[in-house]
């Protein structure tokens, strides 16, 4: 009972720590992209230039981040990180003032993003030392249902900010939000024991060596094969997303919205019966269940034009878009604790940043392959990535029994 109590105020802290830090996050863009496009608003250059650094800070430091995030106590990295962030927010404050507000914006931006990076790995590397394996599908699904309803109220409550306080109060919130995510990430308790003190090797000595235990363990890299073709497929469909408000504009005023929307409803409705499931019924995580709701994903997405050249209803469109929601979701809840279980705590660092480098470069390769493609007049790009979800599902278990 004890353990059990341990388990869930760990997952409870980091969940907060993690959450917090978001919606600051969103506050804090939401009011960064407002400042661009109303006083900036004839040099649209300076907001692409916004947006593509935290893309770039992602594909430098991503493998250095993971290398000493399993190097260093990840618990410390946590604290610093937040705390550096919250601190980097202050100093953007004292300069909106001046005339170098944009400067400042986006300088403040690449810190953040770097701070990032460091973070992330460290954040779902720390699930592990935290969170003991009987726990850790339970807390993903937990930790989902609560992103996915934050990521309707963060927009929201970055609108409410803004318009009720402006771009200064922004800048104190996320501050305030990451101050105190630092404050809360110094109680995570862990539960694993210290690793041992290695010998003291470079950081391209340990990215070196965490590909090598990559390519030794097939199963880890086999699923890093079918996360970047998912990926691949899935930037074709989220290319495809906001064009559709055209597609169905005779039936539907805001289409776009409407599906994501539906995709949130989706993922919330399938990790709270996950979680409750998780809790009543200790079942296996299995990567045959993974493939399953990969599977059952690739199927939602061709769902949608498939049904639309039957019924040829907007509303009825939605459902595809909240089945997918959903799946995917359960799809990531199996694939992170597999990943969790799979992998040694030594090199789970390296294994997360290998995991969002694949996320960062073959999202935009997607991008540029489908807009090729990209057609508004027809639904041909999400027929292709249902197709092609369900093909990596194929390939992935060829792959398994060749091993």
């Amino acid at each position: 009972m004890r353990q059990k109590n341990v388990d869930l105020q760990n997952s409870n802290r980091i969940m907060l720590s993690s959450i917090t830090s978001r919606v600051g996050n969103a506050v804090f863009d939401y009011a960064n992209k407002m400042i661009l496009v109303s006083v900036f608003a004839s040099r649209p250059l300076l907001m692409s230039l916004y947006q593509s650094s935290e893309t770039m800070i992602g594909i430098v430091f991503n493998l250095f981040a993971g290398a000493f995030a399993d190097k260093v106590n990840r618990k410390k990295i946590l604290i610093v990180t937040d705390f550096l962030s919250g601190i980097t927010c202050l100093i953007g404050f004292l300069f909106l003032d001046t005339p170098y507000l944009y400067l400042a914006m986006l300088i403040g931006n690449i810190l953040l993003a770097i701070l990032s990076t460091y973070n992330s790995p460290s954040y779902n590397a720390m699930i592990k030392e935290s969170i003991t394996e009987d726990y850790i599908e339970t807390h993903f699904s937990r930790f989902t249902l609560a992103k996915e309803i934050f990521s309707i109220a963060s927009p929201s409550i970055g609108v409410l900010v803004w318009q009720l306080f402006g771009l200064k109060v922004s800048y104190l919130f996320n501050a305030a939000t990451f101050l105190f995510s630092a404050f809360i990430s110094n109680k995570i308790v862990i539960q694993l024991p210290p690793k041992e003190k290695k010998k003291k090797e470079s950081v391209f000595q340990q990215i070196t060596e965490g590909l090598q235990y990559m390519f030794k363990h097939k199963t880890i890299m086999y699923l890093l094969i079918i996360s970047a073709m998912v990926n691949f497929f899935l930037s074709g469909y989220n290319l495809s997303m906001p064009y559709l408000n055209n597609y169905f504009s005779k039936e539907m005023s805001n289409f776009f919205g409407a599906a994501l929307i539906a995709e949130s409803v989706g993922a919330i409705v399938f990790s709270a019966v996950n979680t409750k499931l998780s809790k009543e019924k200790k079942k296996e995580v299995s990567q045959n269940k993974m493939l399953l709701f990969l599977v059952l994903c690739g199927l939602s997405i061709a769902l949608l034009p498939l049904q639309d050249a039957v019924f040829k209803n907007a509303y009825l469109s939605l459902v595809p878009f909240a089945l997918m929601g959903g799946f995917l979701t359960m799809f990531n809840i199996q694939f992170f604790t597999i990943v969790q279980k799979s992998v040694d705590s030594e090199y789970v660092g390296r294994v997360y940043s290998v995991i969002f480098t694949i996320a960062i470069l073959f999202m935009p390769v997607g991008s540029i392959v489908f807009g090729f493609i990209l057609n508004p007049a027809n639904l041909l790009v999400m027929l292709i990535c249902g197709i092609g979800v369900i093909l990596s599902v194929v390939l992935y278990k060829l792959l398994m029994i060749g091993k």
